[in-house]
């Protein structure tokens, strides 16, 4: 584990760099999250008095601000027996209990720690308690909440307990409690560049740019060296001013520990300022000189950087290369999308493309991004001509939209229709004519697939649709004047032929003329079933000296004949 390489190093630093730096110190690199110099310092007070229970106490709180849990296990495991009662130590593994899922046995500890000191030291151990149930997922956060009420007569000028009361609110989702909380810790200690900071997270978590930038600004102005808040400021303006976001990069740098990372950063940057021959030729070297070890994103950079310059078979060969080096569980949605969209390029690769964005729709939590991969696939398998699965998409996509149009729900269920799922259709524009019933689209749609699934007309399933598109189409003749002519004539053919209502049929001719008075269709049709209607009205007066043979003529409504049955 690193922490045993940590402690056999310290073991040969001279006695006066040991007491040069202390447990503080490492506090204060923790604070700034400068991880690696707060193991060393740490494990080098450990290794200078091993009975240094804050030192072995803070080195915990470092692995696992680092989610290095299995290394905060292992040193507490170290940890001499000339520890096992100090308090800051019985804290640390009554965390990492609680942390398992072991309650009982982490309060047991908590209590013992508390109890164990003086009463003008209980406030302090209260609030790394406190600190303890905030932090673990299994931790009760109102029984942290009331520690720190318990400790505030005592500590009410330490920073820590209202920034843990502000975490704490945070945890369950009060943000404006939250805020009031690190506000708190602020007035406590002026100097406190995390209180400004996590207000600024609250409000990047709401997308509240103007406070985010505004907080994260404010926590630099206190103190210049505050890496989380330079970072998020390089990372604000990486997307908006190149310049900006170099200068507040360079100022991150000199303000954390060395690492590869800002290397891959600065490279980073090359492709965002558009210099993409640098930031390739960057990558390849850092590829080179780390051999094995290079991050595989160095691939992915190199290939969005072959994409800008245009050249999709370069790109495609690194994302591929990239695919190849990265683990599954550490892609990203968006590595998925990028390379459905390079695919998309190449024929033959279609359906290749199509699970990529499929993977990055089952990878991401965002909706907003969901729809946006979602619709990609949608437009893809329009292309492909298969619309069922664009029907598919684009109700997942409508679903996912916080407000959804009409024009989403028509494109949805007309994407049925069309891979004549025609009761889905159906079923989508039910929806359409429920929430926008001064519409046509809605009943004329129904109307059609209905229809569709009713060819013979038997079951009259289309009737009520076409009745429906007729009372919403009436309000405006003149635009509506086709869609009125198409209803008039679907009725008129299933009162002919299904229903055997001749008058009614001759209605809905009579309809149809009087919007346009030349359809011969119209007429020739309605003079046929007149011969009907008179021949039904004379039987039913006794006259059979008139009348046809009902069953030799049939109308589609439109003025054509169809063939007896």
């Amino acid at each position: 584990m690193r922490y045993k390489a940590l402690l056999m190093a310290a073991g040969i630093v001279s006695a006066s760099a040991l007491q040069a730096q202390s447990v503080e110190d490492g506090k204060k690199m923790l604070y700034y999250e400068r991880y690696n110099s707060a193991e060393d310092i740490l494990a080098k007070s450990i290794n200078a008095d091993p009975n240094n229970g804050a030192a072995w106490y803070t080195l915990t709180q470092t692995f696992l601000a680092q989610d290095k849990k299995a290394s905060a296990d292992s040193l507490m495991n170290a940890a001499p027996a000339s520890l096992a009662g100090d308090p800051l130590v019985k804290i640390a593994k009554g965390q990492l209990l609680l942390m398992d899922g072991k309650k009982d046995e982490a309060n047991k500890l908590f209590d013992e720690a508390i109890g164990s000191v003086k009463k003008r030291d209980q406030g302090e151990m209260m609030i790394k308690v406190a600190r303890a149930h905030v932090d673990a997922k299994e931790g009760d956060t109102n029984k942290a909440l009331a520690l720190l009420t318990e400790a505030e007569g005592r500590e009410k000028k330490n920073p820590e307990l209202h920034m843990t009361r502000g975490d704490a609110y945070r945890k369950l989702a009060n943000g404006g409690a939250a805020i009031e909380g690190y506000m708190a810790a602020l007035s406590a200690d002026g100097k406190y560049a995390r209180a400004p900071f996590m207000i600024g997270k609250i409000y990047l978590s709401q997308d509240n740019k103007t406070a985010y930038v505004e907080n994260f600004e404010k926590a630099v102005e206190i103190d210049p060296n505050f890496k989380p808040a330079l970072y998020e400021l390089y990372y604000f303006n990486y997307f908006r001013d190149v310049n900006k976001a170099k200068d507040y990069l360079e100022k991150y740098i000199a303000a954390s520990d060395p690492s590869p990372e800002h290397d891959y950063i600065r490279t980073d940057l090359m492709f965002v300022s558009r210099q993409y021959d640098e930031a390739i030729a960057q990558a390849q070297q850092l590829i080179s000189a780390q051999g094995a070890n290079a991050e595989p994103r160095l691939y992915k950079l190199i290939a969005y950087s072959y994409d800008a310059k245009k050249d999709s078979l370069k790109a495609k060969e690194l994302m591929t290369t990239y695919f190849e080096k990265q683990p599954e569980d550490k892609r990203v949605p968006k590595d998925y999308e990028f390379m459905g969209n390079l695919l998309q390029r190449f024929p033959g690769e279609e359906i290749t493309a199509a699970a990529n964005l499929e993977k990055a729709v089952a990878l991401d939590t965002s909706a907003v991004e969901k729809t946006k991969y979602i619709e990609n696939l949608s437009n893809l398998y329009k292309k492909l001509n298969d619309h069922s699965k664009e029907a598919y998409w684009m109700g997942e996509a409508y679903k996912l939209k916080k407000d959804p149009t009409n024009t989403d729900l028509y494109n949805w269920g007309s994407a049925h229709y069309f891979a004549k799922e025609f009761q889905k259709a159906d079923s989508v524009f039910g929806v359409y004519t429920a929430k926008y019933p001064d519409q046509v689209y809605g009943p004329y749609w129904q109307a059609r697939s209905n229809a569709a699934i009713d060819t013979s007309m038997e079951q009259g399933l289309a009737v009520p649709h076409y009745t429906k598109l007729i009372e919403v189409a009436s309000k405006d003749t003149a635009k509506n004047k086709a869609l009125l002519i198409q209803s008039y004539g679907y009725l008129a053919a299933y009162n002919a032929n299904v229903a055997k209502d001749y008058a009614k049929a001759v209605e809905h001719l009579d309809q149809i003329l009087v919007l346009q008075p030349e359809n011969n269709d119209a007429k020739a049709n309605k003079e046929i079933l007149q011969k009907l209607v008179n021949t039904q009205q004379n039987r039913a007066t006794g006259d059979s000296t008139q009348g046809g043979n009902t069953d030799k003529t049939k109308t589609d409504g439109s003025g054509g004949n169809r063939s007896s049955r």
